[in-house]
């Protein structure tokens, strides 16, 4: 998903005021001057009346369905630089004459349509803290036949003739968007939510907005395949305060960063497919006022914003998407879990990093975020993206592996019989480096054993298939320490993981570079750098989860694919480097560990 915007400031409207000369007479002050060298010691002071001229400039790209142009009433106001009212006149027409005094570095203020005499105003701060009335729906602005409007300018007022020249700004921006979906996806809806109700008659950029109550526009259903544009949304300026977190990413501006307060459009979608089938849910928050203000989420007053919004795909790797997998019909038959389901929507914990952890009650992220949650981590994260099979079971964030062994020394199969035993696979066996890299659905190998026995028919046992039982146990005190048993919903349970598994596992946490033997992979970097990097991960992580082993040289990890009728392929640590290689006989025994990955 990806989002741009563009942004033309309102240019909104000039008041003209003309100033003109009166007669000069004595009085006593009652307030303080803001122009020291007019006051005497006796405080008399000059005073003089401004004719206030109303001039409409409204641009041709401004729209709503009543007219910006007009003017009904203005308020104006005249403080000192002490901040005191100086000079106030309410008009019903588009001109006024003010009662004022001669004054230096002093503000002119106005507030145009409010419908009635602001009399109740003696300082700037008071002005500053004067809001709207409230609105009971969220297409009120678009609907009204009016709509307040506010303007200042900093002046002087002298005993000379002088023109002050104002420009008067909407409460409130307006929005656009402009939904692309690609190929294969259908736009089923779309809501602007949380839109305030209230404004602040000044602006002021710092203020929290004083809403007590957020408003949302009437959802939109839509079966579009193509480009479209939205209506013309009119909403409030929105500071909502500040962030949750600090970000740098676009794919952070998400609910768990934003403030509570935050403004969002919320698209619905879901894939043509019947192969891959998927409903998605994208929040697209609003703030900021070009593509770089990542975090920034306020909404000002009187920009014209033009969002444009492209739907690639499920966005199930996307912290601003919930995402709910359809059943891939190829897998769903047997399925089995800790208890997940494949038609729950999953509400994202956060951005799914690799070299951070999955942790024993199914959330994930870092060391120090979960320092004060009594949990622990289970796993480390190798991978931010599944497989389409593992998608179709909602698990769509990423791959762990364990942190501890399931077990050791321990044949893939008791007896090697010379029988395919993936039946999901048959025999479209990866055996070359190409293939393997591609197979990372260790989750399916283990589904057909678990449910098929293999092409052999028989029972998944610690007898028959003994690496593939114990992968699958792990954590049940037998394989592995009971502290390491996977959460209970909204995962895969742990598996013996695939060759392309164990390529990414050795690629993205230990550094490996691998040179392409045709039908295998061996690292340019000596085992023992790839090993160093990849227990750095796991020695951190034994601080909160003693259980935790390292990997260590002279090692071969089972994987779940097979290379051939009678060959598996194998993840190993062999001192001069690391191979992603199919060598090994189902029934060796030698240096063979089992190490559990789960999806998530």
């Amino acid at each position: 998903m990806s989002k741009k915007n563009n942004v033309n400031r309102y240019k909104g409207y000039l008041l003209s005021f003309l100033i003109l000369q009166l007669d000069l007479m004595l009085c006593f002050a009652l307030f303080t001057s803001c122009a020291t060298s007019q006051e005497t010691t006796d405080k008399t002071q000059e005073t003089t009346k401004i004719n206030v001229c109303v001039k409409n400039k409204v641009p041709n790209d401004i729209t709503r369905t009543v007219s910006d142009e007009s003017i009904n009433d203005i308020n104006v106001f005249i403080f000192d630089n002490d901040g005191f009212l100086i000079g106030h006149k309410y008009s019903s027409g588009t001109s006024t004459y003010v009662d004022t005094r001669i004054a230096n570095s002093c503000k002119v203020c106005v507030i145009a349509n409010y419908g009635s005499d602001i009399n109740n105003i003696s300082t700037y701060n008071g002005l500053k803290k004067m809001i709207t009335p409230e609105i009971g729906s969220a297409t009120d602005i678009s609907n009204k036949t009016t709509e307040i409007m506010y303007g200042e300018q900093s002046a002087s007022i002298s005993n000379t003739t002088s023109t002050i020249s104002i420009i008067l700004e909407h409460l409130y921006s307006k929005y656009t968007f402009t939904i692309n979906p690609s190929s294969g996806v259908t736009i089923t809806g779309y809501q602007l939510c949380h839109v305030s109700n209230i404004s602040y008659l000044v602006e002021d950029g710092t203020m929290s907005n004083p809403s007590s109550a957020y408003l949302d526009f009437g959802s939109v259903i839509s079966s579009s395949t193509s480009s479209f544009t939205t209506g013309q949304y009119y909403i409030y300026e929105n500071y909502p305060g500040a962030n949750k977190n600090n970000i740098g990413n676009a794919k952070d501006r998400n609910s768990l960063n934003a403030p509570s307060n935050a403004s969002y459009l919320k698209i619905t979608a879901k894939s043509t497919s019947n192969n891959n089938p998927w409903n998605s849910t994208y929040y697209v928050y609003l703030g900021g006022i070009k593509e770089t203000d990542i975090s920034d989420f306020n909404i000002p007053r009187d920009y014209n914003f033009s969002y444009t919004i492209s739907i690639t795909g499920s966005g199930y790797n996307d912290a601003r998407v919930s995402f709910t997998a359809g059943l891939m019909t190829s897998t769903n038959n047997g399925q089995w879990n800790s208890g997940g389901n494949s038609t729950v929507a999953s509400n994202f914990d956060g951005p799914v990093n690799i070299g951070e952890y999955y942790f024993s009650d199914g959330t994930w992220g870092t060391l120090a975020d979960h320092a004060t949650k009594t949990v622990w981590p289970i796993g480390i994260i190798f991978s931010n993206t599944t497989s389409s099979n593992d998608r179709g079971h909602t698990w769509v964030h990423g791959y762990a592996m364990a942190l501890q062994t399931a077990s050791k020394l321990i044949p893939w199969e008791s007896a090697n019989d010379g029988v395919v035993d993936n039946k999901d696979v048959s025999t479209n066996f990866p055996n070359t480096f190409d293939k393997m890299k591609l197979d990372i659905d260790g989750y399916t190998h283990c589904l057909s054993i678990k449910n098929y026995g293999g092409s052999n028919s028989k029972i998944l046992s610690s007898s028959n298939y003994p690496a593939y039982y114990s992968a699958l146990n792990f954590g049940n005190g037998t394989y592995g320490s009971t502290i390491n048993a996977a959460p209970k919903t909204n995962n895969s349970g742990w598996f013996l993981p695939s060759i392309g598994q164990w390529y990414y596992f050795m690629l993205n946490l230990g550094k490996a570079v691998f040179t392409d033997n045709g039908t295998s992979g061996v690292s340019v970097q000596a085992s023992s750098t790839i090993e160093n990097s990849i227990n750095t991960y796991i020695n951190i992580a034994k601080t909160y989860n003693n259980t935790s082993e390292t990997v260590y040289s002279i090692s071969w990890n089972w994987c779940s694919s097979e290379y051939n009728v009678s060959i598996t392929c194998d993840a190993a640590f062999s001192g001069d480097a690391v191979y992603i290689i199919g060598n090994l006989p189902k029934d060796y025994i030698d240096n063979m560990v089992v190490r559990s990955a789960i999806a998530f």
